[in-house]
């Protein structure tokens, strides 16, 4: 998996051999959960602490773009560019 950020507790993932949409995957703690980018509709069934999802998910809005081009990247074998906090 390709970590592209972390903050606040939580990691930021993309696994390059993952299946569509185009997603992303968030850790807290021992909590995991996955975010689509094109609508940050939640996908994960895990309990992830609501705090936490509204960080995530504030944090994922502002990052939309950045995100995108990151699963585009990952996807074609290439090395993800780090995303700010």
């Amino acid at each position: 998996m390709a970590e592209l950020c972390r903050f606040a507790g939580i990691i930021i993932t993309i696994n390059p051999r993952d299946h569509n949409p185009p997603h992303f995957h968030a850790r807290y703690a021992e909590h995991e959960t996955w975010i689509e980018i094109s609508n940050l509709q939640v996908g994960g069934e895990e309990y992830f602490p609501l705090s936490q999802l509204h960080v995530l998910l504030d944090w994922a809005m502002v990052h939309q773009d950045e995100l995108m081009a990151a699963w585009n990247a990952v996807r074609a074998g290439k090395k993800p560019e780090k995303i700010l906090p």
